[in-house]
């Protein structure tokens, strides 16, 4: 009987083995977690043009080098980390892939192509090598070597964003309509010297889009506290879970913040409208 009770729980072990094995369930996985990538778009009520009583359009900047937002900046591989990439790499490879379209204007009035644009953001290095032929002449020659889109250049996400009173809710909401990734232009001078000659926004993208949207759906997000339940990237934008500050808001001349306002007075503006904007909730209701 003995010997019986132990070929019997072999023959589990085994079998067990053997169960576990036919689960492929990725490197890394001993559970099945499809369902993180196979989310659908959060659904939000739509908004009726006539219960919209106010509105005013801001651009805000997120910076990657705060501690609160570096998940936007890691992993810095291009290929991704078990199978989560930084934002630039998530819209990068959705553009060289064709999901996506991309614009030049925040208006999203002037498609880019996505060829011209891979031409445009792949840099070209020249090289010059020296070779000496058999006679011992020595020449050079000039070896041209392209350089990848690289996300460890962008430091900085652009949003644009509508906040609106809604007075059917009561509240006041905002809705995110575009994001552009900015990097620093940085050149060499005639004497060698690194030259900052200011931020350049590359392109940008449309977040209503339903192929944006599906794209941050189904894009999650590393969060170092549980990684049993990692967000969404549609999930960090929609719950606001990023640090920023307001660059811009809509007015007649057109104009940023830092083209009337320098140092703490531009700060300052900053804090000015993001005041005023919920304090606009509170003025809606009397006592």
């Amino acid at each position: 009987m003995r010997v019986k009770s132990i070929n019997i729980l072999f023959f589990c072990f085994i079998c067990s083995n053997f169960v576990l094995s036919q689960n492929n369930y990725g490197v890394g996985k001993f559970y099945d977690d499809s369902f993180t990538k196979e989310r659908k778009v959060l659904s939000r009520e739509p908004v009726r043009g006539a219960d919209v009583i106010w509105e005013t359009k801001i651009w805000r900047m997120i910076d990657f080098r705060e501690r609160f937002n570096q998940f936007f900046y890691y992993p810095l591989e291009k290929e991704g980390i078990e199978e989560r990439k930084n934002l630039v790499y998530t819209v990068w490879n959705a553009i060289l892939n064709g999901e996506i379209t991309v614009f030049e204007d925040d208006e999203f009035k002037i498609p880019i192509d996505n060829e011209l644009l891979k031409r445009r953001y792949t840099k070209i290095d020249t090289l010059w090598l020296e070779i000496e032929d058999e006679e011992g002449i020595t020449d050079y020659q000039a070896v041209i070597v392209p350089k990848d889109f690289n996300s460890e250049d962008i430091y900085q996400l652009k949003l644009k964003e509508i906040w609106y009173l809604d007075k059917e809710v009561s509240t006041i909401s905002v809705q995110i309509i575009g994001m552009a990734f900015v990097m620093q232009d940085i050149r060499v001078d005639d004497e060698g010297e690194y030259e900052l000659r200011g931020n350049v926004t590359l392109f940008w993208v449309p977040f209503m889009s339903e192929s944006v949207k599906n794209l941050l759906a189904n894009n999650y997000v590393y969060r170092d506290y549980n990684l049993a339940v990692l967000p969404s990237w549609e999930q960090i934008f929609y719950t606001r879970y990023f640090n920023s500050f307001i660059i811009r808001e809509d007015n007649i001349h057109n104009r940023y913040i830092n083209d009337y306002l320098l140092g703490m007075d531009a700060l300052k503006e900053a804090e000015r409208i993001e005041t005023t904007i919920f304090e606009m909730e509170i003025d809606m209701w009397d006592y």
